[in-house]
């Protein structure tokens, strides 16, 4: 089913640095991020460099939108060790 989105160059979405830092790692290096964010092994064991690539920078893409996202969320006091009946009072 479509979504009926044009997909984005995840390239787009993350800095010039952060493209050049991304294209130095290495193919091992590639593997572990992408592990630790959740891609299975056996897609990681099929993907050339390219394809390790293309995953990390949808991967730091999403991580980018959302930060984001966050950063634009308002900010609430906290009340540090009381209860909402002692704040209130």
């Amino acid at each position: 089913m479509a979504s009926g989105r044009e997909p984005v160059d995840p390239w787009a979405l993350i800095s010039a640095e952060e493209q050049a830092s991304i294209k130095k790692m290495s193919d091992v290096r590639l593997r572990e991020n992408l592990g630790g964010a959740g891609v299975q092994q056996a897609k990681l064991d099929t993907m050339d460099r390219t394809a390790l690539l293309e995953e990390w920078a949808r991967v730091k893409a999403r991580m980018a939108q959302v930060e984001a996202a966050t950063a634009t969320l308002p900010v609430t006091p906290v009340n540090k060790g009381k209860t909402q009946e002692e704040d209130r009072g």
